[in-house]
């Protein structure tokens, strides 16, 4: 699998500090492990994985990391509307497919958002950026 850094990733990884620069790609083994330049970064499933990488494999990884970063920070934006748009995304079947389970009382993407297809991606995009 090969991920695309949708940010910049300043960590503590598996194998110390790491620096990666956005619109880096980096790739996975088999096991999950993300790699660069073939030194271990960290697991796929771990929390620093999903708040930098996103699937790549497509070569739509640029693409993606908009999206989702579009996303993100629109969902944060405290304003008139925010309520609106979480109640949106909170009545939403395919936004429901891509939550984590395990926080019914707080919304958490699972690792599946941040791997989905641009479509996917893109309706979510537009709920959320839609005023009403």
């Amino acid at each position: 699998m090969v991920y695309y850094a949708r940010n910049r990733a300043r960590f503590k990884g598996v194998n110390g500090l790491v620096n990666i620069p956005y619109g880096t790609r980096l790739i996975s083994d088999s096991n999950g492990m993300i790699f660069q330049n073939n030194s271990p970064i960290c697991r796929y499933n771990s929390q620093n994985a999903i708040d930098h990488f996103v699937r790549d494999d497509d070569g739509l990884g640029a693409k993606r990391a908009e999206l989702v970063n579009t996303i993100e920070s629109t969902l944060e934006k405290v304003d008139i509307n925010y309520q609106k748009r979480w109640d949106k995304v909170q009545a939403d079947d395919i936004c429901n497919s891509l939550r984590r389970k395990d926080y019914e009382d707080y919304w958490l993407w699972d690792r599946s958002f941040y791997d989905a297809p641009i479509f996917i991606l893109e309706h979510i995009a537009g709920l959320v950026t839609k005023e009403d």
